[in-house]
């Protein structure tokens, strides 16, 4: 074995471990997640509703950490599919006699719903609407009666909403608090600053960082959701949002503060941070923070005003972000909107008329697969592909072994729902770990249900359980050569678009007047994210076949001017004198970003182009200095 290929075994070990590993908050989806699953299969069963395994499955899918996400998401899905259904009727009566328009139909309500979830928040919602009608109508196709064709359709409607309705309540009953999940976001920030301040290392560093670019949507988005059910009183909850706001502005100036420097301010901040840690846990509000001594750098004194406004203490009001719309603003104009749709469409399409050419419906799971599996960019899908496979194998394992050892001597619903809740909890607290292993645990899931469910009572047909895994590997083999073959899109232009939304937000930061740039925080945040994007996509560059995948020299180049406004961000953010000129070069450099003439060329072994280092002892200020250094760079690769 080579040295690269140990190295690669060796990481694929560590990030494993780290996938698997306990953290806050990971015991309480899990178990919540497969009591819930227990109680829809049993219900499901008694009720004798079609298709328990998918019912199933769509408790592992919408079910969140956040109670309050998972009613809305509960509730919007109950509400879109009850829509579908009804023009499904509609359309089901006008196209009952004709299969070729009945193929149609499956396939235009298919792309629709993926077009809008790639083109909208909607997001993988999308593909699950569509995964459920194509498989609901795939079965009303084979009936031969109207009587049968009439209970289908509402027996699709139930197979939804049985187990949506049972997400809100359970989660009214027992989901856990969006304030309660806010609160820890806010303990985990503090915490890193904490460590970050008192014995400053790699790891502690690492973990600012990665704060850093999660940035402020997802615990503003929770805040929503606060804010819509009334779980506080407004100025509760206005004091939540100060303290998203805040904790992120710790994190920036603690992240720009000397690790070497071991002043008196520092361990002022350091002793103030730990006291607010312990009166949090604890349930008490926090105290103000001590004054500093007058030597404060702007750090130190970006880091005390945010305590104080933690603590409740008045200060100037934070600017809000920008709000998106519901669609994307090149829902009309980009092209991969649609070729998403009619990739994934197409893939489960064909996959449908394979399995019903052939009259092999046991397979009829390649179809479901294709939807579970697709996503926008060739990186993406190839990862997710090896994950589901992956996970796939361990659930069709975990289902096979049931059916030959434990199900024969199950007597009742009770003892179902034990093996239910057994297979749910390896596969939810798989899928709830890191973006990685969610992709696995997720087909976990599936696989375990799609075997063991079969009906309305314990499957013991193992050909049954054959079929269904063949369909899984085959639907995988079909959204492989479909993502690889057909309109591969790379990463390159997610990279492109982020880096350059990250340079006109940092020009936008800079355009701030001093005095009011500080509580430009949630800018600040936004940049944090557009970076952390980044780091996402360039982790899916070598699953890239090397047809779409960027050059050595573009990577290097990007990734360069990613790290230096990432740098930025925090330096223009807690600036305090005018830099003329900086917005209008930031915006220029991200037209340049954004340009389709920055080193096309692709890899076909080529070396890596080597970096620019940074130039020592420039007499320019830190923040011109590193926007100089991006225009010559620039300027080299795109004169």
């Amino acid at each position: 074995m080579t040295k690269a290929a140990e190295w690669r075994s060796v990481r694929l070990v560590k990030h494993l471990i780290e996938d698997l590993a306990p953290f806050p908050g990971r015991l309480a989806i899990t178990w919540r997640v497969s009591v819930l699953t227990a109680l829809v299969a049993a219900v499901a069963m008694l009720l004798q509703t079609p298709e328990v395994a998918v019912s199933c499955y769509l408790v592992t899918f919408v079910m969140k950490p956040d109670g309050s996400a998972s009613v809305v998401l509960a509730m919007t899905l109950t509400f879109v599919i009850t829509i579908v259904i009804v023009i499904a009727t509609i359309l089901t009566v006008l196209t009952i006699g004709s299969p070729g328009l009945r193929l149609l139909m499956m396939a235009t309500v298919s792309f629709t719903m993926l077009y809008i979830g790639s083109a909208s928040k909607l997001g993988p919602t999308g593909a699950v609407v569509a995964l459920i009608v194509a498989d609901i109508l795939s079965l009303i196709y084979t009936a031969s009666s109207g009587q049968i064709i009439t209970d289908g359709l509402r027996f699709a409607w139930e197979m939804v909403a049985l187990p949506m309705m049972m997400i809100v309540v359970f989660n009214i009953l027992l989901g856990r608090s969006t304030v309660a999940i806010l609160h820890d976001n806010l303990l985990r920030r503090l915490v890193a600053v904490r460590d970050e301040l008192s014995v400053p290392s790699e790891t502690s560093s690492q973990s600012v960082r990665e704060l850093l670019r999660r940035g402020n949507a997802e615990p503003l988005a929770k805040l929503k959701f606060v804010r819509m059910f009334k779980l506080v009183s407004n100025k509760r909850a206005a004091r939540i949002a100060d303290d998203i706001t805040a904790s992120y502005q710790l994190l920036l100036a603690t992240s720009e503060m000397d690790p070497e420097e071991n002043s008196a301010n520092r361990q002022t901040l350091l002793s103030h941070v730990s006291r607010v840690i312990h009166d949090l846990k604890a349930g008490r509000a926090p105290p103000a923070p001590p004054p500093l001594s007058d030597s404060a750098t702007p750090a130190d004194s970006a880091a005390y005003r945010a305590l104080a406004a933690i603590a409740g203490e008045e200060h100037p009001p934070y600017r809000s972000g920008s709000n998106s719309p519901f669609f994307a603003n090149d829902a009309l104009t980009n092209p991969e909107h649609v070729r998403y749709a009619l990739k994934t469409t197409g893939a489960a399409m064909t996959c449908y008329i394979v399995y019903a050419g052939i009259d092999w419906d046991g397979i009829h799971t390649a179809m479901i697969t294709c939807y579970v599996v697709s996503l926008r960019t060739t990186g993406e899908t190839i990862q997710k592909l090896g994950m589901r496979i992956l996970g796939c194998l361990i659930g069709a394992a975990l289902g096979l072994l049931s059916i030959v050892f434990l199900i024969p001597h199950m007597h009742s619903i009770g003892h179902l729902m034990l093996l239910v809740f057994a297979g749910t909890f390896i596969a939810a607290w798989i899928a709830n770990g890191g973006e990685r292993s969610s992709y696995a645990g997720i087909q976990v899931g599936l696989a375990f249900f799609l075997c063991v469910l079969q009906g309305f009572a314990p499957g013991i047909d193992l050909e049954l359980a054959r079929d269904r895994t063949i369909g899984i590997l085959l639907g995988n083999t079909v959204m492989y050569l479909v993502a690889t073959r057909i309109w591969p899109i790379g990463t390159e232009q997610a990279l492109r678009t982020n880096l350059s939304r990250a340079l006109k937000e940092l020009a936008t930061l800079a355009s701030v007047p001093i005095p009011a740039r500080e509580q430009a925080a949630a800018l600040a945040a936004e940049i944090g994210g557009s970076i952390g994007s980044m780091e996402k996509s360039f982790s899916l560059v070598p699953l890239e076949p090397a047809s779409v995948r960027p050059a050595e020299s573009l990577r290097g180049t990007l990734r360069f001017i990613a790290d230096e406004a990432e740098m930025l961000n925090r330096q223009i953010y807690l600036a305090r004198s005018d830099i003329p000129g900086v917005g209008e070069r930031l915006t220029k450099l991200a037209d340049q970003v954004g340009s389709p003439y920055l080193a096309r060329s692709r890899d076909g072994g080529a070396s890596e182009e080597k970096q620019p280092s940074q130039p020592d002892g420039s007499p320019l200020k830190p923040i011109d200095a590193r926007i100089s250094r991006m225009e010559v760079l620039m300027r080299a690769v795109n004169p």
